[in-house]
């Protein structure tokens, strides 16, 4: 008898738990989701070499070296190819901006003046 009722209770706590957490599940789904948008529209604004220096190390997973090789320059050239194409990937995300969140989001103020009934 006590087990049975130490066992419902322990459902009934995990079951309020789980019951709390999708807000924060869906949170980090959208704040990946516009991270991956972020990285689309940045990605776009490299130049066509930019993209095929950082697609060779990050997509095809090839070393400095291979890199270098299949391009035809040398490992140094290749480094510093990377590198540049990499702060200005990071420039690029840089400038998107924070992902906004629930509570800083335009309409979350809004919705809250409606909820309340108090008008602008």
């Amino acid at each position: 008898m006590r087990n049975s009722r130490r066992s419902d209770h322990r459902q009934q706590s995990l079951a309020l738990r789980i019951l709390r957490e999708p807000d924060t599940v869906a949170r980090t789904e959208s704040d990946r989701v516009a991270a991956r948008l972020d990285l689309v529209q940045a990605w776009r604004h490299l130049s066509p070499d930019d993209q095929q220096v950082l697609t060779l190390t990050v997509f095809e997973d090839l070393t400095g070296s291979q890199a270098a090789k299949v391009l035809g320059i040398t490992r140094a050239t290749f480094s510093v190819r990377l590198m540049r194409a990499r702060r200005r990937l990071r420039r690029h995300l840089d400038q998107a901006g924070p992902i906004p969140t629930p509570s800083t989001a335009p309409n979350a103020a809004a919705g809250r003046v409606a909820e309340t009934g108090a008008s602008a």
